[in-house]
C-alpha cells in the first residue's frame, strides 16, 4: 500500500513542470492500493504542478456528470465557491470528452467540435498547442489518446470513419 505522502514524493520525482499542463492515463490497479484512490493521486499531481498547473484526463465516464450520484455525494455540505473549485471542466463531446482541472481547464475544454474526436478540434489539439507533458501511470502506450491527434494529422488522411451515439 502507497501512502499519501509517499505517492505525493514519487510524483515530485518526476519532475512534471511546476505550473504545466499534464494529460494523464492511469491504471489504477497497476499501482497497487493508494489510500482514498484517484482522489489521492489527482492530490499528489496537483502538489507537483503547483497551483498554476492543470491536469487533465480522458473522461468517458458518467461520474463526472454535475447530476451524477457520485458528484452529489462528494460535494455534499459544500458551499458554491468550494464545489467550483472541486469541479473539474469537460468537454462537450459525448463519446471522447476529457476533463479538465486547473487554470487551463477552460481553454483546453473550450473546444471540442462533434465531427473531432481526437484532433485539431479537440481537446487534444488545444494540448499539443500548449505543450503538454503527457503522463502514463501502469498503462501501455496503446492506451495514449494522444497519439490519435498524429492520426488526425496524416497525409494523405486516412479513410474516413462514421461514428453515431444513441
Amino acid at each position: 500500500m502507497t501512502d499519501p505522502i509517499t505517492l505525493a514524493a514519487q510524483v515530485r520525482a518526476l519532475r512534471l513542470p511546476r505550473g504545466g499542463v499534464v494529460l494523464v492515463h492511469c491504471g489504477m490497479r497497476r499501482i497497487g492500493t493508494v489510500p482514498g484512490g484517484p482522489r489521492t493521486l489527482l492530490w499528489a499531481l496537483r502538489q507537483a504542478l503547483g497551483p498554476g498547473g492543470t491536469v487533465v484526463v480522458p473522461a468517458q465516464t458518467a461520474g463526472n456528470s454535475l447530476t451524477s450520484r457520485a458528484y452529489r455525494q462528494a460535494t455534499a455540505g459544500m458551499t458554491d465557491a468550494e464545489r467550483a473549485r472541486y469541479a473539474a471542466r469537460r468537454s462537450n463531446h459525448p463519446q471522447t470528452s476529457f476533463a479538465a482541472l486547473g487554470p487551463a481547464s477552460d481553454e483546453i475544454t473550450r473546444v471540442h467540435d462533434l465531427d473531432c474526436h481526437l484532433g485539431e478540434r479537440s481537446p487534444l489539439g488545444t494540448l499539443y498547442r500548449l505543450g503538454a507533458t503527457v503522463l502514463m501511470i501502469g498503462v501501455e502506450m496503446d492506451t495514449c489518446t494522444a497519439l490519435h491527434l498524429a492520426e488526425y494529422r496524416l497525409h494523405p488522411p486516412p479513410p474516413l470513419m462514421t461514428f453515431a451515439c444513441l
